[in-house]
């Protein structure tokens, strides 16, 4: 519960902190080429059902020690590909700016796409930190 709380609250922090601003941190193409990979190849280390079971687990209020231990390591590899994911939305991004430098009203969306996809990495990796802490302490018991 009060993971779900903080994250709440984190948001919300984060969006005030946008001084209202909400639009320019939105990018969907972006958001979907860091969460879509992550979470398939989260799924490919284990079965779909668990899966989404260890990314529920922080949200609950008991687990037994292996179920915890097992939702620590989906949780470390997500926040880790989504890092990643956003390092390569990144560089796809800088390819964008440097192909388009001769164009100065196209530098703005490649521009974009570079720091909102690291971005989106950086948040889902703080995310998964937080989920990873949690859990660390439901299994030491």
């Amino acid at each position: 519960m009060w993971f779900g709380i903080g994250l709440f609250v984190f948001l919300a922090l984060l969006i005030v902190g946008m001084a209202g601003n909400i639009r320019y941190f939105i990018d969907p193409f972006g958001f979907v080429m860091v969460l879509l990979p992550s979470v398939m190849f989260g799924m490919a280390i284990a079965t779909p059902g668990g899966f989404l079971r260890a990314m529920a687990l922080p949200f609950r209020r008991t687990a037994e020690l292996a179920e915890a231990a097992q939702a620590m390591v989906v949780w470390g590899v997500f926040g880790q590909l989504c890092m990643a994911m956003g390092i390569l939305g990144f560089l796809v991004g800088a390819v964008l700016l440097l192909q388009n430098a001769s164009q100065p009203s196209e530098l703005g969306p490649a521009l974009g796409v570079a720091a909102l996809t690291m971005f989106y990495g950086a948040l889902l990796q703080l995310i998964s930190l937080a989920a990873r802490r949690l859990l660390q302490r439901i299994s030491e018991g």
